[in-house]
């Protein structure tokens, strides 16, 4: 099932994504699901790049087709990539249906947390495999560059607290 979140924020200290789309709640009818694996990939929705993450449950694939940005408010906007990156949750929520404050209407993913499983662990590792792979595609070379920055600049401030 694919999900192209109109919205993202955050409630409980876990990261929210919100989809108008009210077939959610068939696809994934318990209010709370495992998560087995994350892995990303490259992908584009209205002309615009995206990063997508696919979180396997069960028998089922969602698959996050998220924009650099999305907005938070009408009056604001925030960058999802790097949200992914610095927000070490291990678990998301998904609204869903006619409003992104519909509390009813919502699904708590549980994410891997294991080492090497989390979702920093599999972004950095599609950063890594990635750029050995590509050859000629410019878009997915663009994405490649932004996520690679986003990256290094979190591993530059984790060595600043260590030292």
């Amino acid at each position: 099932m694919q999900i192209l979140p109109l919205a993202v924020g955050q409630s409980s200290d876990l990261i929210v994504f919100w989809d108008d789309n009210p077939g959610v709640g068939v696809q994934l009818p318990r209010p709370t699901q495992v998560v087995s694996e994350v892995s990303f990939g490259f992908g584009v929705f209205n002309e615009t790049p995206c990063l997508v993450a696919y979180l396997f449950i069960a028998d089922h694939v969602l698959e996050f087709v998220l924009p650099r940005v999305l907005p938070t408010s009408p009056e604001q906007s925030i960058d999802v990539w790097h949200l992914l990156a610095n927000w070490r949750s291990d678990v998301w929520k998904l609204r869903y249906g006619e409003s992104v404050v519909d509390h009813e209407r919502e699904v708590t993913l549980l994410l891997p947390t294991v080492p090497g499983a989390s979702v920093l662990d599999k972004l950095r590792l599609f950063v890594e495999q990635s750029s050995t792979e590509l050859k000629s595609d410019e878009l997915q070379r663009g994405i490649l560059a932004e996520l690679t920055e986003i990256l290094e600049h979190l591993v530059d401030k984790e060595s600043e607290l260590v030292e």
